[in-house]
């Protein structure tokens, strides 16, 4: 077991589908730590909205899905430049995710909200 020092508490953690990257979700800190596990190091940080809650890949890995509770909205990361494509509003306090088994429809639990999102 091998530990890597991020920048936050983590409240989730996701692992890319080839196995090479993981990503810490820091609710408190309002973004994400991306990991090389290879390296086992930090490899860029980036901020996605008031409490990030939850992180889901696409099926191919090319997108990064995480959902903002305080914020209502999921922010979708390009992950071969880790750089945000855009915010997508969604209902209040968006939570849990996961992609459909086509990985054409992403499905947002909205907590508060008592909803579900499909993108």
């Amino acid at each position: 077991m091998r530990r890597v020092e991020v920048r936050a508490l983590t409240h989730h953690t996701a692992v890319s589908p080839n196995g090479k990257t993981a990503i810490a979700v820091h609710s408190g800190a309002g973004g994400i730590s991306v990991i090389d596990l290879d390296k086992m190091e930090v490899i860029n940080t980036l901020q996605t909205g008031a409490w990030p809650n939850y992180a889901v890949f696409s099926g191919d890995g090319k997108n990064l899905y995480v959902s903002n509770a305080g914020k209502g909205t999921v922010s979708e990361i390009d992950t071969r430049s880790w750089q945000l494509v855009k915010n997508i509003e969604v209902g209040d306090e968006p939570e849990h995710m996961t992609i459909s088994a086509d990985n054409k429809f992403l499905y947002v639990a909205n907590k508060a909200g008592g909803s579900v999102s499909v993108i």
